[in-house]
């Protein structure tokens, strides 16, 4: 009876060491993923901000433009920057434990799917445009 107190003691002992190195790796994974994750939300200010300022800049110059020719695009643009924001902003409430809205990102789904269907129409369009025989595959 006391051989198989002791075996069980130092089985419990044995398994109790194995579950604080796991624990020790999981913690360590897991300051590892929260520091990519840190780095990437800061690496995606710096080109969101350029490209945000260079969409102002570019606003301006096509103002002089029938709008009809560059503003679909532009919006189309414009919301997927948003959404580049929308993802940075996503991934720091994460970091911050806040709570994250599922409806958001469906409606952001929802979006870039038409944004996708636009540019391949307007692509398609662009094609037969410029083909004598839009039959022929542009």
């Amino acid at each position: 009876m006391i051989a198989g107190t002791v075996a069980l003691s130092l089985e419990n002992a044995r398994f109790s060491e194995e579950l604080k190195k796991a624990y020790r790796e999981v913690t360590s994974l897991n300051r590892a993923k929260d520091k990519v994750i840190n780095h990437l939300s800061h690496e995606l200010r710096t080109p969101v901000s350029i490209l945000s300022g260079s969409l102002n800049i570019l606003t301006r110059r096509l103002a002089a433009l029938p709008e009809e020719t560059w503003k679909p695009t532009f919006e189309r643009l414009q919301r997927n920057l948003d959404r580049v924001v929308d993802i940075q902003y996503q991934v720091q409430d994460i970091m911050e434990n806040k709570q994250y809205r599922t409806r958001g990102l469906l409606t952001s789904m929802i979006d870039q799917c038409g944004d996708e269907l636009e540019t391949s129409w307007q692509r398609n369009a662009g094609k037969r445009g410029h083909s004598e025989n839009p039959e022929a595959g542009g």
